[in-house]
């Protein structure tokens, strides 16, 4: 059978495949666009599923710049491989207006530290062209964002 050009991945199943296609057993193969548009990956609402961290779990009256930076370095020093540092740095976005520090740029400077230098520097063209880490870069630019807010 030949395979013409400009046919969608469901056509193609669908005339391999009809029996297969037609029950929906393969959902998996279902033709989806992907966008790597920064536009698409920011959140309407911002942050809106982040879980909050238990360093950021502290009484509202010792809620201040030195347990939140205290927080960031709890978050940084601690043994074992660094899970989702992004999802830490939204939630740590999140929390600095309630710890005071939205002003201060030595938070900020300790939030941009967490993610590891030189591993997210795109090595040819086609990656720096193409947004490689998309998660990453729409990440600090939401902090950048937020600091340009915030005067």
């Amino acid at each position: 059978m030949a395979i013409k050009f400009g046919l969608s991945l469901s056509q193609i199943l669908q005339r391999a495949l009809p029996q297969v296609h037609n029950c929906k057993i393969l959902p998996c193969l279902q033709t989806r666009h992907i966008h790597k548009n920064s536009l698409h990956l920011k959140n309407k609402e911002p942050n809106q599923l982040i879980v909050r961290p238990p360093m950021f779990d502290v009484p509202e009256g010792d809620r201040n710049k030195d347990t939140f930076l205290e927080a960031v370095k709890i978050y940084t020093t601690r043994p074992g491989p660094r899970r989702s540092p992004v999802e830490f740095i939204y939630s740590a976005l999140k929390e600095m207006e309630e710890f005071g520090v939205h002003r201060d740029l030595q938070a900020y400077n300790e939030i941009i530290d967490i993610l590891p230098k030189g591993k997210y520097i795109p090595t040819n063209m086609f990656q720096a062209e193409f947004m490689h880490y998309p998660k990453q870069q729409q990440c600090i630019i939401d902090v950048l964002e937020q600091m340009e807010d915030n005067g």
